[in-house]
């Protein structure tokens, strides 16, 4: 959401290296809902002085402006794992976890640092969506942290009762297939629930009948399905989305608008001239700069969305969503 005129649009994917915002296709209307079990959001949030803290853990999930200095020199995953263990006690992830627990699996590397990012594990098994990403600066030090750790995912047992091929046939039943899938991917993995955590058995099938790509989350003891949904985004038809109408669900779909509002273009660097580090064009912890200001252009905001208040960046054909940490 933005209000009109002023809208930063890219603002820190190349200031602050660290910004997994991206435009995706429209998903479609709800054509599956018979079909799929969601589990339900309940990440609630508070904030305090330069961070942002998970109510049910306690724990930080972001720290901001950070400036941890590493006694390491050129390995960031050597200086992620050092920042972790130092503040062990905030974050409340043990030192045997970070040294045992974790596992790099991905490094970026931009002007504006190196994010290094982490998957938990437990008993052997990584833990659903349980990822740490860590921002580490041109000059060594570490400057953001996204905490995705999932604190109860320790379990005591994790041997499945029911087989991958079972986990499978309860899939398959409950999308009520004639047949099993070709292209099926089937992971045992922890998950962590309302705080509550247990093994399960994480399917991906790419479907013509019912369309999508679709996940699920079958408990690996008793077969119950925690999650079953189609995580594929979709073109809308441009048309059908140029009236209001009602989706079946209480939802109405809102005829695209034109707007106004101030974007890099293509981005405060290239437009500028500029190099990452200059006056004014380094990481500032989101704050702007008269340098960066300077960069902005009005643009005209074609099939944007208007709901009587408030303009959005959705639109018939894309919408900008958040999809993976650092949220």
């Amino acid at each position: 959401m933005f209000s009109i005129p002023r809208l930063l649009l890219i603002c820190s994917i190349l200031m602050c290296g660290r910004l997994h915002t991206a435009m995706y296709a429209q998903k479609a209307m709800d054509h599956t809902s018979d079909h799929e079990i969601k589990m339900v959001d309940s990440d609630l949030s508070r904030y305090s002085t330069g961070m942002r803290i998970d109510v049910s853990s306690g724990f930080p999930k972001t720290i901001y402006n950070i400036d941890f200095q590493s006694k390491s020199v050129g390995d960031p995953e050597q200086i992620a794992r050092e920042y972790l263990i130092a503040n062990q006690q905030l974050l409340g992830i043990p030192a045997a976890t970070v040294d045992n627990g974790l596992r790099s699996y991905f490094t970026r590397e931009s002007q504006a640092g190196t994010t290094v990012r982490f998957k938990q594990y437990s008993q052997g098994l990584p833990v659903y969506e349980g990822e740490i990403a860590i921002t580490i600066g041109p000059g060594g030090n570490v400057s953001f942290l996204s905490n995705g750790f999932k604190y109860s995912a320790d379990i005591e047992d994790a041997t499945p009762v029911l087989s991958e091929s079972e986990a499978e046939q309860i899939f398959s039943r409950q999308l009520r297939l004639s047949s099993p899938p070709a292209d099926i991917s089937k992971e045992l993995v922890i998950v962590e629930y309302q705080r509550q955590s247990d093994i399960y058995y994480k399917l991906n099938a790419n479907l013509m009948r019912p369309l999508g790509y679709w996940e699920a989350l079958i408990n690996a003891r008793t077969g119950a399905i925690l999650k079953m949904e189609d995580v594929a985004l979709y073109y809308r038809d441009h048309i059908e989305a140029l009236s209001i109408h009602s989706t079946g669900s209480g939802e109405n779909i809102l005829p695209p608008v034109d707007g106004m509002g101030t974007v890099f273009d293509p981005d405060p660097l290239s437009s500028a001239g500029a190099t990452y580090g200059d006056t004014g064009f380094s990481d500032g912890g989101d704050a702007t700069t008269p340098q960066m200001d300077a960069q902005l252009q009005m643009k005209v905001l074609k099939d944007i969305t208007f709901d009587g208040s408030t303009y959005s960046l959705v639109g018939p054909y894309a919408e900008i969503i958040d999809t993976e940490l650092p949220n």
